[in-house]
């Protein structure tokens, strides 16, 4: 009985080491974001840890609408709520976050808008394990940690952060943006 047990758990273990050397061997995905552009003369929304589009996080409200070319009933709200907008223009899945009116994160929920080695929605953790690296941060999801729901957190610096939400499969939404308001899991609460 002993030996059988051990077995199985030698096997676990070699098929665990098969699965990391072959993600390990696959070619890295390009290190640049994708991009969605949302129609000729619009711009290009490719999200990074610093900005989402034309709009670097730390813009002002009025920056960020100038940046798009919102104005009038689409322009970026100015007051100091914390409060998402869509830019007029937007791919379908990308929402900016302004926070005292200041741009402050993206957040993804749908397929289609991609990040550093175009990575996202739909996008195996694997991928992204791959993609980011050693640099990567796991933590429990604070509410479907019992189905094994993870944050994956990347950050090249100390201000700017993407954060997937991944089942034990793919990646079900991410963000982008600046700490500590990335950080936040209900978003504008």
């Amino acid at each position: 009985m002993m030996t059988s047990i051990l077995r199985g758990t030698q096997l676990v273990q070699v098929v665990a080491v098969a699965l990391v050397l072959a993600c390990a061997c696959r070619p890295r995905a390009a290190d640049s974001p994708g991009s969605v552009t949302a129609g000729a003369g619009a711009p290009t929304w490719g999200v990074t840890p610093e900005a989402a589009g034309p709009v670097r996080f730390g813009m002002t409200a009025t920056e960020a609408a100038s940046a798009v070319g919102a104005a009038g009933a689409n322009a970026a709200p100015t007051d100091s709520a914390c409060r998402y907008w869509v830019p007029q223009g937007a791919p379908a899945g990308l929402r900016l976050m302004l926070e005292n009116g200041l741009v402050v994160r993206a957040d993804v929920d749908s397929a289609g808008i991609t990040t550093v080695g175009n990575l996202g929605v739909g996008s195996p953790v694997e991928s992204v394990v791959v993609a980011l690296g050693p640099s990567l941060q796991v933590s429990p999801h604070k509410y479907q940690w019992e189905e094994g729901w993870r944050y994956l957190s990347f950050g090249d610096d100390s201000t700017h952060r993407l954060i997937f939400t991944v089942d034990s499969h793919v990646v079900r939404s991410w963000r982008a943006g600046l700490v500590p308001a990335v950080e936040y899991v209900e978003g504008c609460s």
